[in-house]
């Protein structure tokens, strides 16, 4: 799209096919409204595809969040006028029902970003928040810090994530400096004591109280899991790989996996029980949360890395795929690895069974998925019997889970995030807030 003295028709049509052939043959441009709306409704996605994660994320938009992309700018925009913000309204009515229309999802966003607060409110501590200048989401970042642990970067000629990857020879001089930033901050949170709390003065409002007695953990005798990654269901027309620009998987590929390799990383995969509602004390309901672990690296009094889930299937190359900057780093510092499943994406059903798994999109939230962290903390600090620094990483969406961090502290943890917002690494080592204002769940550090 930066190439001068081109036809701008001819640069669309480029760019059309190198998006659509990232995640398939390109054949045309699939333009059917009723089509999408068919795609969307259908709860039968294995595991394993990355079409699983649309109906979910569309979910958290139509009830969180927004996020829509528009192309309603005006007659002199190079789109024209075909995108306006009511495609979006209509898709949430006609996908999950009449409920949800522009007036349920105004509402919603806007009680995300009072419970949450904006950029402009960010009170976690000991982060690096790096910005990639070609990413269209650096507008909703967090740009500039008063705060001295708080360091705000913004990498020119960088896209979404970029920093995740395995450094290449043709890295951008911003992207080779953030990484070193990142790198010398964890060091240093590892070793020092937490930096003071950014806190405004800014009230939140009130939420539900959360639990304190979670379910026990019954590895051997528990149901088994739903498996969706291990089932097969009749063909559907796979009409939309890709939608509104963007991708059926979300927006960070899983790292590839080197299987010509002399050494392959093990990854361990494990299931942990997990409430429906971390707000409902009375329903006893549960589900089971997959994670992966790999222990190639852990010392005996190393940190401990989190992968965090987002919108999509969580792969094990996260804790298998050699080269990714967390790993690098794992190996560097002696840290074991988990990558922990987003709930309702993935194998990771809440409720129904194999032939009508996740029926009821209720409890998938992000302040639920939080919930579920520090849960899954809480619950390998006891399997350890320990207490190490956790240092959490996630890449998209769910990095702006873990920057959703105004209120009361939900978890103390050291803690590296990926922005969805914009490309950014927040490495949170103080207090990591969901804004829950009733209920403190305190990890030890």
């Amino acid at each position: 799209m930066t190439r001068r003295n081109e036809d701008p028709l001819a640069k669309l049509q480029a760019v059309n096919v190198y998006m659509a052939q990232l995640y398939g043959d390109f054949k045309y441009t699939d333009n059917s409204y009723d089509d999408m709306i068919k795609y969307l409704r259908r709860e039968e996605f294995d595991g394993e595809n990355f079409d699983s994660g649309a109906r979910s994320w569309t979910w958290q938009t139509c009830t969180e969040f927004g996020y829509y992309q528009t192309t309603d700018g005006g007659p002199k925009g190079i789109f024209g006028d075909v995108t306006p913000l009511s495609v979006f309204v209509n898709m949430c009515t006609d996908v999950f029902g009449k409920k949800f229309d522009a007036n349920y999802i105004d509402a919603a966003v806007r009680a995300t970003q009072a419970h949450y607060g904006g950029a402009e409110d960010f009170e976690a501590t000991n982060v690096v928040i790096p910005n990639g200048s070609v990413d269209p989401w650096h507008r909703l970042g967090k740009l500039i810090s008063h705060y001295a642990s708080v360091v705000t970067y913004l990498i020119n000629g960088t896209a979404h994530c970029a920093e995740m990857s395995p450094p290449g020879p043709n890295d951008k001089p911003g992207l080779k400096e953030v990484r070193k930033i990142i790198q010398r901050n964890i060091e240093k949170w590892l070793t020092e004591p937490r930096s003071q709390s950014t806190a405004t003065t800014n009230k939140r409002p009130m939420m539900p109280k959360a639990r304190t007695i979670y379910p026990k953990q019954e590895e051997e005798t528990a149901a088994k899991p739903v498996l969706l990654s291990q089932m097969k269901f009749p063909p559907w027309t796979r009409h939309r790989r890709m939608y509104f620009g963007r991708p059926p998987q979300g927006f960070v590929d899983p790292p590839k996996i080197n299987y010509a390799a002399e050494h392959i990383l093990a990854a361990e995969t494990h299931f942990i029980t997990q409430p429906f509602d971390h707000f409902n004390s009375q329903d006893k309901r549960t589900f089971k949360q997959k994670y992966y672990k790999n222990s190639e690296w852990a010392k005996p009094n190393g940190p401990v890395f989190l992968y965090i889930g987002g919108e999509s299937p969580l792969s094990s190359a996260w804790v298998k795929g050699f080269g990714m900057f967390h790993q690098t780093l794992a190996e560097k510092l002696g840290a074991t690895v988990f990558a922990l499943e987003h709930r309702y994406y993935g194998d990771s059903v809440v409720g129904g069974t194999a032939k009508d798994p996740n029926p009821d999109l209720t409890y998938l939230s992000s302040l639920q998925m939080l919930y579920d962290v520090a849960n899954f903390i809480r619950t390998m600090n006891a399997k350890m019997n320990k207490t190490p620094k956790w240092i959490t990483f996630g890449g998209s969406y769910a990095d702006g889970m873990m920057e959703f961090n105004d209120g009361n502290s939900i978890i103390e943890l050291a803690s590296i995030v990926q922005h969805d917002d914009g490309e950014k690494w927040a490495i949170a080592g103080g207090e990591l807030r969901s804004g829950h204002r009733d209920s403190r769940i305190q990890v030890n550090m």
